[in-house]
C-alpha cells in the first residue's frame, strides 16, 4: 500500500512551531498539528494525487464529502480510502469488482461518521449533547408555542348576556308617569348656570354676598318646585346608557355628542353611564342653599320642604345601585344632616315639632336604616361581563384571554413598555400562559370582593388595616404577579376606603338624630338633659353609638349648652376637645375634619387615657352643635 504526500509533511518540526502553526480550532478541541498551515494538504488535493481512476476516486470524493467531518478527519478518511482502492488495483481485481465491494455510499459514509465520532475528545461529547438537547429544548419551545398562539388566536369569546339590559330590567318596570328622573332632568335644563356654594355658612343678610345669592335663589324657583316634586316621588326610575341624549350631554355635562361613537346593542357594563349623579347633586347643593335661604327668611314650609327634598334626591341616588351612585347618595344624604343642623343651631325655632319629627323619620330610613352598607352587585356585574369579553368559553365555565385582553393586561402592567421592538401579538401567546385562566381569575375575584364586603361592614371601632387592599399591594409588587392577577386587582375596588363614607353618613345621621331629640326636649321642658338616656325612648328610640368604639355617643353640658361628640380616630375621650391646631392658619373645621378621618391603629387599639404613637393624634370629632366644614 502507497499513499502519496507531500514530503514536507514527513518534515519533524519542533513543538513549539507546531503550537504556533495550529489553528485555533484545532487548539481548543487539543489537537496539535504536524505541519504549518502554508504546507497542508487538503483531502481532494489527496485524491487527485494518489493518481486512482476516475470512478474510483469520485466514489472517494463523494463518501468523503458525505461525512460531514472535520477537515482533518477527512484529510484521513479520504487517505483510507485511497489507500483501500489502491491495495484493490494492485491485488489486480477490477474497478467494478472494487465498487461492487465497497459497498453503498451513504452506508459508508454513515459508518466512517461514527466510527470518528466516537474518537473525538470527550469535551466535544459534551458540548455536542448540550447542543442536541438545546436543539430538542428549543424545537419543544416553539411547537409550544406555535400550540398557545392558536389558542389564544384561534379562538372568540361568547358573549352572551347583556347586562346592561338585565339592570334596566327593574327601573323599566315603573310606570313613565311615576319615575322621577324626568322631572330631575326637567329641573335640571331650567335651573340656571350654578354659582360658588363656598362661604353659605356664615349666610345671613348682611353678608356681602347676600344679595347674589338670594337672587340666585330667586331665579332658580321653577326649578326648586321641579326638584321638590321629584324628590316626593318614590321611584327614581332612572335607566343606565350607553349614551345619555344629546340635550343632556350638552346641557348637563358640558361635552359635545357628536363626540361619541355609535351606540352598540350590547355595550361593555362597565363603560356604561350614569347620568344621574351630576344632575342630582346639584339639585342637592341648591336645595341646601335654598333651606338656609328660607330660614333666614323665616319660611319653615319652603325650608323643611328643601331638606326633605335633599333626603328623597339622596334616596333615589341609591336607587341606581351602583358603587360611585351609592357614594354620592350617602354624600348627598351627609348634606342633608349638615342642612338640618345648620338650621337647628342658628335658627332653632323655625321649624316646627311635625317637621323635625319627619325629618328625622326620613333620615333615620335613609339608606336602608340603621345599619346603613355598600351596594356591591354592580361590581359583580361590571366583572362578569369583562369575563365574557376578555376571555374566550370552552363551555365548562373556564377559558383562555383573548388577544384584546392580554394586550390591555400588557399595556396596563407595562411590560410591552419594556419590549419595545417586540410586536404585543409576539408576546401575547407567552403571556397568555401567566395570565390566570377564566375560571381561576373568576374565582380570585369573588373571593377577595366577598372578603372586603365583610371588612367594609365591619365597624370603625372593630376595624383594623384591610388583609384584602395588603394583598393587592401584593399582587401590584411585581410586573410578574400584576399580570398574573390582572384582571383582578385592576377591577376591585377599594371598599374600604369607599365603606369609610357609610361610616361617616351614620355618625353624622345618628347625631343629626339625636340633635333633633335635643331639641324637640328642650321644647318641652325647657331645658337640656342631663344625659342622653331621658331622651329614650319619646325622642329617641335609643342611644346611638359612637363609631370609633362601640359605645353610646358621647354628650355633656358645656357652659349650660349641649355637646356631642365621638372620641375620634385616637379612640380616646378628650372630653369634647378639639384637636391641637397645628398653624395659625388651621380652622377648627380642618382641625374637626382630621379627628374624623380614619386611620389604623398600630399595634392594636389604645388603651384608655393611652396614646397612640403611631399617629400623634388629639381631640374628638365634634357632631353637635355643628362645626360648619
Amino acid at each position: 500500500m502507497s499513499v502519496v504526500t507531500p514530503n514536507s509533511e514527513r518534515a519533524a518540526l519542533s513543538n513549539f512551531h507546531r503550537v504556533l502553526c495550529t489553528p485555533v480550532s484545532d487548539l481548543l478541541r487539543g489537537r496539535i498539528g504536524p505541519c504549518p498551515p502554508a504546507v497542508r494538504v487538503g483531502w481532494r488535493e489527496i485524491v487527485e494525487a494518489a493518481g486512482l481512476p476516475a470512478v474510483l476516486a469520485g466514489r472517494v470524493s463523494r463518501v468523503v464529502h458525505a461525512t460531514r467531518l472535520w477537515s482533518r478527519e477527512k484529510v484521513q478518511v479520504a487517505r483510507e480510502l485511497v489507500a483501500h482502492f489502491q491495495d484493490g488495483l494492485e491485488a489486480g481485481r477490477g474497478q467494478s469488482e472494487l465498487l461492487d465491494s465497497f459497498g453503498d455510499e451513504r452506508q459508508v459514509a454513515s459508518l466512517i461518521r461514527r466510527a470518528k465520532l466516537r474518537d473525538r475528545p470527550a469535551i466535544w461529547k459534551l458540548t455536542h449533547a448540550s447542543a442536541c438537547a438545546l436543539q430538542i429544548v428549543f424545537a419543544l419551545v416553539v411547537l409550544v408555542y406555535a400550540v398557545q398562539a392558536l389558542r389564544v388566536y384561534g379562538r372568540s369569546p361568547n358573549v352572551v348576556r347583556n347586562f346592561l339590559a338585565e339592570w334596566n330590567a327593574a327601573p323599566l318596570l315603573v310606570p313613565e308617569a311615576e319615575r322621577a328622573w324626568p322631572v330631575y332632568q326637567a329641573a335640571a335644563l331650567q335651573r340656571h348656570a350654578d354659582v360658588p356654594l363656598y362661604e353659605t355658612s356664615d349666610l345671613n343678610p348682611t353678608s356681602p354676598r347676600w344679595g347674589e345669592l338670594a337672587a340666585y335663589v330667586a331665579e332658580n324657583a321653577a326649578a326648586l318646585e321641579l326638584y321638590r316634586r321629584a324628590a316626593s316621588m318614590p321611584k327614581l326610575g332612572a335607566v343606565l346608557e350607553a349614551k345619555p341624549d344629546d340635550e343632556c350631554i350638552r346641557r348637563l355635562y358640558f361635552i359635545d355628542p357628536t363626540s361619541f361613537s355609535s351606540t352598540p346593542e350590547n355595550p361593555i357594563f362597565v363603560s356604561v353611564w350614569s347620568p344621574q349623579c351630576v344632575p342630582l347633586r346639584q339639585a342637592a347643593r341648591l336645595l341646601m342653599l335654598d333651606a338656609r335661604v328660607a330660614a333666614i327668611d323665616g319660611d319653615p314650609e319652603r325650608c323643611a320642604a328643601d331638606i326633605e327634598a335633599m333626603i328623597g334626591a339622596a334616596g333615589h341616588t341609591l336607587q341606581l345601585r351602583l358603587l360611585l351612585s351609592d357614594l354620592v347618595g350617602l354624600t348627598i344624604g351627609y348634606q342633608a344632616c349638615r342642612a338640618t343642623k345648620s338650621v337647628l343651631h342658628k335658627h332653632p325655632d323655625v321649624l316646627s315639632d311635625t317637621q323635625l319629627a319627619r325629618l328625622s323619620h326620613r333620615l333615620a330610613v335613609l339608606g336602608g336604616g340603621a345599619e346603613v352598607r355598600l351596594n356591591l352587585a354592580s361590581e359583580y356585574a361590571m366583572f362578569e361581563d369583562i369575563l365574557q369579553r376578555l376571555y374566550t368559553d370552552d363551555g365548562r365555565g373556564d377559558g383562555q384571554p383573548t388577544p384584546e385582553m392580554l394586550s390591555v393586561a400588557l399595556s396596563a402592567t407595562r411590560i410591552q413598555q419594556r419590549l419595545p421592538r417586540v410586536p404585543s401579538w409576539a408576546v401575547a401567546p407567552a403571556a397568555s400562559t401567566i395570565l390566570s385562566g377564566r375560571r381561576e381569575t373568576q374565582a380570585r375575584f369573588r373571593v377577595l370582593l366577598a372578603r372586603a364586603e365583610t371588612e367594609a361592614r365591619t365597624p370603625l371601632w372593630a376595624r383594623d388595616r384591610s388583609e384584602v387592599d395588603r394583598e393587592l399591594q401584593e399582587l401590584h409588587s411585581s410586573p410578574f404577579r400584576r399580570l398574573r392577577s390582572f384582571p383582578v386587582s385592576a377591577c376591585l375596588p377599594s371598599c374600604s376606603d369607599a365603606s369609610l363614607t357609610c361610616e361617616y353618613f351614620m355618625q353624622a345621621r345618628d347625631a343629626t338624630l339625636v340633635a333633633i331629640a335635643l331639641e324637640l326636649y328642650r321644647r318641652r321642658t325647657a331645658a337640656w338633659p342631663a344625659a342622653l338616656e331621658e331622651l329614650t325612648p319619646r325622642f329617641l328610640p335609643q342611644v346611638p353609638l359612637d363609631r370609633y368604639d362601640g359605645k353610646p355617643i358621647k354628650y355633656r353640658l358645656v357652659d349650660g349648652q349641649p355637646l356631642v361628640y365621638s372620641v375620634g380616630v385616637n379612640r380616646i375621650d378628650d372630653g369634647g376637645r378639639l384637636p391641637e391646631a397645628r398653624g395659625p392658619d388651621d380652622a377648627w373645621a380642618g382641625r374637626n375634619a382630621r379627628a374624623r378621618r380614619w386611620q389604623p391603629p398600630v399595634g392594636g387599639y389604645p388603651s384608655p387615657g393611652g396614646v397612640p404613637v403611631e399617629s400623634l393624634l388629639d381631640g374628638d370629632w365634634i357632631l353637635w352643635p355643628p362645626v360648619e366644614e
